[in-house]
């Protein structure tokens, strides 16, 4: 008999009609039916906190519909709402603080900038941090070019792919920058030169108030000029162990400084992409397994950190001499690049998993 609710806190997209990854949330509701556990989706703006209840959406697998129902708060939360927006940000917030007494899956992550600083803390992570710095100023972009010769410059709180900035010196012009990438939509920008000198006024009108950091660019890209990463999941199984789901490559649509599928990148089998780019396969077996490592180690760290932690993303660059970077951590990651490689046992394991995890919480909080 199903029991325990877990309520899926999302954001409904046009006017609360769609919710982004509905087929998602549709195959974690029939996972959950099979283990006993009730599944529902819930948007922070319909909750009546007056009375404590949420008008809730729930799939009906029988009638393959969903169907909205007045309910109280479900007693276990797991966080999927995604945005940068400021105003959205002060709805989950306002919902978690309201309810800090529920169990949630998953605790909110802080921004790019303090991760990376508390990474750093870690000796044993310090070896693939690109380095980063907080930008303030011109002079810090041109600090990192001099060192490094092309940096990132990304938003600190940026996700998908907004706002990200591609920047390198060229030889044919040796007194001008070359600037790519994407805009707060997260459309590509024309590649342009910008003079050494006037980097600092471009700047001032890119990020605008915005918190950026400035990171060391590792050269990924592939003989077709597109760039690629490695996308690796990693989620809590069915008795509260960290394990790693998969691990797929990446690579960007024609001139995107990203390859976010979102943004047009396709997704590829990690070691066809490898062998592409190192040619050297037992490189890559051991690659592989240092990166499980590595992932693993990571989100039981950042879990001691910030608290309860269900699945992390993370996006790494392998450079040609094989070298791992860790470029970001994700930890409400999406889950469609499996299925587009044709990973479908990944997929399945990447949505059931935390619907395991749930009722292994649930059934451990009643035994005690």
């Amino acid at each position: 008999m199903l029991q325990s609710w877990l309520g899926v806190l999302v954001f409904l997209q046009q006017g609360k009609r769609k919710m982004e990854e509905q087929h998602i949330y549709e195959k974690m509701t029939i996972a959950g039916q099979q283990i006993g556990l009730n599944v529902c989706v819930i948007h922070p703006a319909d909750v009546n906190y007056a009375t404590n209840k949420v008008n809730a959406l729930i799939y009906l697998p029988s009638s393959q519909k969903w169907t909205r129902k007045w309910m109280n708060i479900p007693p276990y939360i797991f966080d999927r709402c995604r945005s940068s927006n400021r105003g959205k940000y002060h709805i989950v917030r306002k919902f978690r603080m309201r309810y800090s007494h529920l169990t949630y899956l998953n605790s909110p992550l802080r921004n790019k900038w303090l991760i990376y600083n508390v990474l750093r803390e870690q000796p044993a992570f310090q070896a693939f941090l690109p380095n980063t710095i907080l930008f303030n100023r011109a002079s810090d972009i041109k600090h990192m070019m001099n060192k490094y010769g092309m940096v990132y410059v990304k938003p600190a709180s940026g996700t998908g792919g907004r706002g990200i900035l591609r920047i390198e010196h060229h030889s044919r012009h040796p007194r001008h920058l070359f600037v790519e990438g994407r805009d707060r939509y997260r459309h590509i920008i024309k590649p342009q030169y910008v003079n050494f000198d006037r980097l600092g006024r471009y700047m001032y009108t890119w990020v605008k108030q915005e918190r950026y950091i400035v990171q060391q660019g590792i050269e990924v890209k592939l003989p077709n000029g597109r760039v690629h990463d490695v996308r690796m999941l990693v989620q809590k199984n069915e008795v509260g162990m960290w394990t790693l789901t998969g691990t797929v490559g990446r690579v960007g649509a024609r001139q995107s400084v990203t390859s976010n599928l979102h943004g047009g990148g396709r997704a590829v089998p990690m070691r066809a992409l490898l062998e592409r780019w190192i040619g050297d396969n037992p490189s890559i077996y051991e690659i592989e397994s240092q990166l499980e490592r590595a992932g693993i180690q990571i989100a039981k760290y950042l879990e001691m950190k910030y608290g309860s932690l269900c699945e992390l993303a993370l996006d790494w660059a392998i450079d040609k001499n094989g070298r791992h970077w860790l470029l970001e951590v994700n930890p409400k990651p999406s889950r469609e690049a499996f299925q587009n490689v044709g990973d479908e046992a990944a997929y399945h394991k990447a949505i059931t998993k935390p619907i395991h995890y749930a009722k292994w919480i649930m059934t451990n909080k009643h035994v005690r």
